[in-house]
C-alpha cells in the first residue's frame, strides 16, 4: 500500500474515530474508574473531562458505598479545575462517561482500574506508585501517559487507535505495542528494556528510548520518524537504514565502535558522545550543524581531518556547533590541532570544549596544547545604594577564558531597584550571569522604586485617590487611600486594584504600576443582588465569553459604561451562554442577568 493510500486511511480512519467521540454509546454496565491509595494521608487531586451531555451522570463514590450520596456530584467549578478531596477512604470510584482522566499529584495513588470506560480517550497517571495497569478496556484511548511509576511491564497492544505512549521513569522489562498506522509517539526513556518490537507501529514519528539495556538494535524502513533518542543504553551495534526524515539522532554514553550515517540525508544533529568511536563521516548528511562527539577515539589527526572535511560549510547567522573534547574527562581520546580548529573557524563552525559539562558544554576551544587565556573582571557600581560580588570563588585579576560567573546585589535599604547591569555592555539583569571571553566590565545601575498609580471610573461618580502628592511616582509600599463618591441615582458597586477588591476598606498599600477600577451601577445599593454561582470567563475577553451559574432562560443584557444597551440575549435551559464579543470595541461593559450585574473587560 502506497504512503498516499495509508494517509487517505489515516484521514478516514480519524474522521470515522470523531464520529464514534460525538455518538452517545448504551451501556450494559456503567463505566466506572476506580483509583486506590496505600494510605490515607494526603489528599485526592485529579482532573477529568466529559462530553456536556454526559457530564449530569457523572459522580465520584467518594465514601465507596456503592451508591450516589449527596455531595457526590460534580459541580460545573470541578469540571473546569482540579478537583480535590481529603483522603478519607483508600478506594473510591468515577462513574460516568468520561473523555479525559489526569492524576499526577497522588504519589501514594497503588492502583487504577477501567470498566467499560470506552470513551476515555486520553489517560495521564504520573508520579504514583502503580506495578500494574491494564488499558485494555479503553478502545478509543488516544494517549496514555504513565511516567514515573513503578510499572514492570505494560501492554497496549489491544490500544489500536493508540497514537501516543509516555511510560517514563519505570521498571519496564517488557512493552507490547498496538499494531497501528497511526501511532507517533514513544517515549519509553529509563527502563529496563534490553529489546523492543517496532515492526507494528512503521509510522513512528518521535522515539524515546534513553536509559535503558538495550545491545543491539536496527531502526529501519521508518520513513516518517524524525528524532531518535538511544542514549545511554549497552549499544555495541546499531543499524540505521531507509530514514528519509531522520533530523536528530542522540546515541551518546553508548560502546559504539562504528556508525553508517549515510542513508540520514535530512540530519540536523548528532549526539554521539561517550562511545568508542574512531572515526565518523558526516559527508551524506549535508544539513548536519551540530555535532557532539566528544569522548571518543579520534586521535589520529589524519582520521579528525577526514571528519572536518566531512562537515559542510555554514554562515555567520547560523554557524555550526562541534563539540569535538572534554578536557576533564581524562579518558579523553579525540584531538585537534589549533590549525584544524583554524579550518573549521573557515567553515563557520564554533569549536567547543564540553569541560564536564560547565558552561552548558559550550567552552571555545583552540585545539590540542594551547594555554587557556585569562582575562580580568572588574565591576563598576555606586556604594551608597548597595554591594556587589562574584559569587564564585576566583581572583578577578586573572579569570580563565570561558567561565561562567554570577552576579550577586546586597540592596543597602528597600526602596532600591536595580535599573541597569551590563557585562561589556550587554544586558545581564535577568539571569545576572556572563561568560569571561575578554576584559569584563560590569556595571551596575540603581535608582528609587516608584510606580504610576492611574484611576478608572465605569458609571457616573467621582474618584479621588489620597496618600502621596504625586500619584505619577509612588514609592513601593506607600499606603493610599480610595474615595469613590457616586452621582445621584448611581451606587457603589466594586473598588478593584489589579485583582485585589478593596471595596470594603477601600484602602492598600502599592506594589506595583496599578489602576484602580472604581465601578458604578444605576438603581441604587439596594437593587443589587450579588450571584455568587454566576461566572463570566475569561474576563478580559477577545471574543467569546462563557456566562454559567444563571437562572434557566434568564434575560442577558450587556451595556457600555454610558448605560448603551449593546446586547440582549437568553440564557439556556441550564443557565448557559455563549455570547460572541468580538465586534464590540476595547473597554469595559456591564452584564446584566436579573437583578445581578458583573463587569467585564472586552481587550483584542
Amino acid at each position: 500500500m502506497s504512503k498516499s493510500t495509508i494517509s487517505l486511511a489515516k484521514f478516514f480512519g480519524i474522521l470515522l474515530s470523531g464520529l464514534f467521540l460525538m455518538t452517545t454509546y448504551s451501556y450494559a454496565v456503567e463505566p466506572v474508574v476506580t483509583l486506590t491509595v496505600n494510605d490515607t494521608s494526603g489528599e485526592w487531586a485529579f482532573s477529568i473531562s466529559a462530553r456536556d451531555e454526559d457530564k449530569k451522570d457523572c459522580w465520584i463514590d467518594w465514601n465507596n458505598n456503592g451508591q450516589k450520596d449527596g455531595g457526590e456530584e460534580i459541580d460545573q467549578q470541578e469540571w473546569e479545575d482540579i478537583i480535590r478531596r481529603p483522603i478519607t477512604k483508600t478506594t473510591i470510584k468515577l462513574h460516568g462517561k468520561l473523555s479525559t482522566f489526569e492524576c499526577t499529584r497522588v504519589n501514594q495513588l497503588s492502583a487504577v482500574s477501567f470498566s467499560e470506560s470506552e470513551d476515555l480517550y486520553e489517560v495521564l497517571i504520573e508520579n504514583g506508585q502503580l506495578t500494574s495497569l491494564d488499558v485494555s478496556p479503553l478502545k478509543r484511548l488516544q494517549a496514555l501517559h504513565c511516567t514515573n511509576n513503578n510499572l514492570s511491564s505494560l501492554d497496549v497492544s489491544s490500544n489500536e487507535s493508540l497514537e501516543t505512549l509516555m511510560c517514563r521513569k519505570n521498571q519496564i522489562t517488557s512493552l507490547k505495542l498496538p499494531s497501528s498506522d497511526d501511532f507517533t509517539t514513544l517515549t519509553c526513556s529509563e527502563n529496563y528494556l534490553e529489546s523492543i518490537d517496532l515492526s507494528t507501529v512503521p509510522y513512528l514519528e518521535i522515539f524515546g528510548c534513553s536509559d535503558n539495556r538495550i545491545s543491539e538494535i536496527i531502526i529501519d524502513g521508518f520513513e516518517s520518524m524524525e528524532e531518535l533518542d538511544l542514549s545511554n543504553n549497552n549499544l555495541s551495534k546499531i543499524t540505521l537504514s531507509n530514514l528519509p526524515s531522520l533530523t536528530a539522532l542522540h546515541i551518546s554514553k553508548n560502546g559504539l565502535e562504528k556508525i553508517d550515517l549515510s542513508s540520514l540525508s535530512k540530519l540536523e544533529k548528532l549526539e554521539c558522545d561517550n562511545n568508542k568511536l574512531s572515526e565518523i563521516d558526516l559527508t551524506k548528511n549535508p544539513q548536519c550543524r551540530i555535532l557532539k562527539c566528544y569522548g571518543n577515539r579520534i586521535g589520529d589527526e589524519s582520521k579528525m581531518e577526514k571528519l572536518i572535511s566531512s562537515l559542510g560549510a555554514k554562515t555567520d547567522d547560523l554557524p555550526g556547533l562541534f563539540a569535538v573534547v572534554d578536557t576533564k574527562n581524562a579518558n579523553e581520546g579525540n584531538r585537534i590541532t589549533p590549525t584544524q580548529v583554524q579550518g573549521m573557524k573557515a567553515k563557520k563552525w564554533r569549536v567547543f570544549d564540553h569541560k564536564g559539562g560547565a558552561n552548558d558544554g559550550k567552552n571555545e576551544y583552540d585545539g590540542d596544547g594551547t594555554e587557556t587565556p585569562k582575562f580580568s573582571v572588574t565591576l563598576d557600581f555606586d556604594p551608597q545604594f548597595a554591594t556587589m560580588r562574584i559569587e564564585q570563588d576566583v581572583d578577578l585579576k586573572s579569570v580563565e577564558r570561558d567561565t561562567e560567573l554570577s552576579v550577586i546585589i546586597d540592596y543597602k535599604f528597600q526602596g532600591i531597584y536595580l535599573s541597569e547591569l551590563t557585562a561589556n555592555g550587554v544586558d545581564i539583569r535577568d539571569k545576572k550571569k556572563f561568560v569571561v571571553r575578554e576584559n569584563t566590565v560590569v556595571k551596575a545601575t540603581f535608582g528609587r522604586l516608584v510606580y504610576p498609580v492611574t484611576t478608572k471610573v465605569i458609571g457616573e461618580g467621582d474618584v479621588v485617590v489620597k496618600g502621596f502628592h504625586d500619584l505619577s511616582k509612588v514609592p513601593v509600599g506607600e499606603k493610599l487611600t480610595v474615595e469613590a463618591t457616586p452621582k445621584a441615582g448611581w451606587a457603589l458597586q466594586s473598588i478593584k486594584v489589579g485583582k485585589e477588591d478593596i471595596t470594603e476598606n477601600k484602602e492598600f498599600h502599592l506594589k506595583e504600576k496599578s489602576e484602580v477600577v472604581v465601578t458604578f451601577v444605576q438603581g441604587g445599593a439596594a437593587e443589587i443582588v450579588e450571584n455568587p454561582s454566576l461566572k463570566l470567563y475569561p474576563n478580559p475577553v477577545a471574543s467569546y465569553i462563557t456566562l454559567t451559574g444563571a437562572r434557566a432562560q434568564a434575560e442577558i443584557r450587556i451595556f457600555s459604561i454610558d448605560g448603551s444597551p449593546v446586547y440582549t440575549g437568553l440564557a439556556d435551559t441550564q443557565g448557559h451562554a455563549l455570547i460572541d464579543l468580538s465586534g464590540l470595541l476595547n473597554g469595559f461593559y456591564l452584564v446584566q442577568v436579573g437583578k445581578d450585574i458583573q463587569t467585564i473587560e472586552v481587550r483584542h
